[in-house]
């Protein structure tokens, strides 16, 4: 039996977004994606629709004016130190929450954003969350496995399992129970095909 991590990594990006959305005062998000990957431009496109579809032109009231979400892109053979780097390339136009691809998610990279106050959100969970982490977009596994059980148990072979995506490890400092509540509501909309990710599948 396979269960199938993330299948759908749009759906995880679009939330991402649409919590960033909610909880950024003047929408200031932005993303760390990998560069030359096709499946860092699908994170790119539903983050941004999950932002939109939360807050519509997103316009900023008080500035500064630029267009957010706003992106850096990080080369797969870049040296772990230098994600700091491009982490400041969005913290220098004032991105308060960002998500950052799991490859990226370095213990050094967390701190050095908690060290600046930027809040996190992932497709993971870090072995140390610090006091920026918002939530962790993951699997449910447990989910899948129980799901899958009947037929693993029968000996019915080769079975692909997509896992649910859950919100987990969740900061209600930074997303109380009211604002989990309606990102919850969004998944369960995204997972059932209600709301598009804005990515062709």
């Amino acid at each position: 039996s396979v269960l199938a991590n993330t299948p759908h990594p749009d759906i995880s990006a679009f939330l991402a977004g649409y919590i960033a959305a909610m909880i950024t005062e003047d929408y200031h998000t932005g993303l760390i994606i990998p560069k030359d990957d096709p499946i860092g431009q699908v994170i790119l496109t539903a983050f941004r629709t999950g932002v939109e579809y939360y807050c519509g032109l997103c316009n900023p009231w008080a500035g500064p004016f630029y267009e957010y979400p706003i992106h850096v892109e990080i080369p797969q053979d870049a040296p772990e130190n230098e994600y700091g780097a491009y982490a400041d390339y969005l913290t220098n136009y004032i991105v308060e929450t960002m998500y950052v691809y799991p490859d990226f998610l370095t213990p050094d990279l967390l701190t050095y954003l908690s060290s600046s106050g930027t809040l996190v959100i992932s497709d993971t969970t870090p072995l140390k969350i610090q006091g920026n982490w918002v939530a962790s977009l993951q699997p449910d596994v447990i989910h899948a496995i129980e799901t899958a059980w009947p037929d693993l148990v029968a000996g019915v072979g080769g079975v692909n399992v997509p896992s649910p995506l859950v919100i987990a490890n969740v900061n209600e400092e930074h997303l109380p129970p009211g604002k989990l509540q309606d990102a919850q509501l969004v998944l369960e909309q995204l997972q059932t095909g209600q709301i598009s990710t804005g990515v062709n599948p």
